[in-house]
């Protein structure tokens, strides 16, 4: 997966500067694909929950597994496809 890069710090700036305007915070997470489960456990280690990023993964895909309903409304490609990104998040 390929890495989206910023290179300008002016929007960086403005970014922080409307975060700060409503009292949240602009933070910067790895950009190697899963910066969703990042903020996850970043929020649940800010609440003081210790939890990891394969934790997280693994709790979301067996979420989503358990949960078919949740998600089977919306159009699939591949079916396969889903099977191979729940394995890979186990």
């Amino acid at each position: 997966m390929q890495r989206r890069t910023r290179s300008n710090s002016s929007e960086d700036a403005i970014l922080a500067q409307r975060a700060s305007s409503v009292g949240r915070m602009f933070k910067d997470v790895p950009g190697d694909g899963h910066c969703r489960i990042h903020v996850v456990v970043d929020q649940l280690q800010h609440q003081g929950l210790h939890a990891t990023l394969q934790f997280v993964r693994e709790e979301t895909a067996a979420w989503l597994s358990d949960n078919q309903y949740a998600w089977s409304q919306f159009p699939q490609d591949d079916a396969s496809n889903w099977a191979t990104f729940l394995e890979h998040c186990m």
